[in-house]
Parts: structure tokens; C-alpha cells; sequence
């Protein structure tokens, strides 16, 4: 079993702070899942959401990116533009990552 690869983002994930985790974001390749701890994000607008996306969608197939622990605002978000249905996206609501995951 592979340890868990990702990161975990705290505060708001908007047009200001969304350039960043593309970024941060582009450092990952492979075929293991990307998890993104959400559970200390307080707000996602579109660009966050779109900067999520258009990961997901570079992966081509690669392991899926798996956000975990989104509180129920980020969580209604992401289901009104149904970032949960995509299939290179998983939504997970228990554990998180090791302290040894890098903080956005």
C-alpha cells in the first residue's frame, strides 16, 4: 500500500489563493491518487473549483484526485457544479492526511 500523496489546504481557496494551488499542484505526477484535505478550507469559489478541475483533468486517467473532508459549505459547492460526478474525483468525508502532508 502506497502512503497517502496530496495536500491539505486551510482558509479560502479563491481567485487569489487558486494560481497557488495550480502551482503547488503541478508537482505531482504518477499514477497514485492525489488527495487534497479540505477539511480546514472555509470557502471555495470558481476558480478554486476550476483550479481542481483542470488537475483532475491532466491526469488523464492517472489515480484519481481524492478531496477529503470538506466541510458542508465547500461541500455544497462542489456538488452544485457537480465536481463530485467527475470521474477522475473522489469526495471522501473521514481520515486525513499525515501530518507530514504539505500545507497550502
Amino acid at each position: 500500500m502506497h502512503p497517502l500523496v496530496g495536500l491539505r489546504l486551510a482558509g479560502e481557496l479563491d481567485l487569489f489563493s487558486s494560481s497557488e494551488l495550480s502551482l503547488a499542484l503541478a508537482d505531482f505526477d504518477g499514477n497514485d491518487p492525489i488527495h487534497i484535505d479540505l477539511s480546514e478550507l472555509t470557502f471555495i469559489d470558481s476558480s478554486g473549483i476550476g483550479a481542481i478541475l483542470a488537475f483532475a483533468r491532466s491526469r488523464n486517467g492517472s489515480g484519481p484526485v481524492v478531496l477529503m473532508n470538506p466541510s458542508q459549505a465547500v461541500r455544497r459547492a462542489i456538488q452544485i457544479v457537480g465536481l463530485d460526478q467527475h470521474p477522475s474525483i473522489e469526495i471522501r468525508l473521514r481520515g486525513a492526511l499525515p501530518s507530514s502532508a504539505v500545507a497550502l
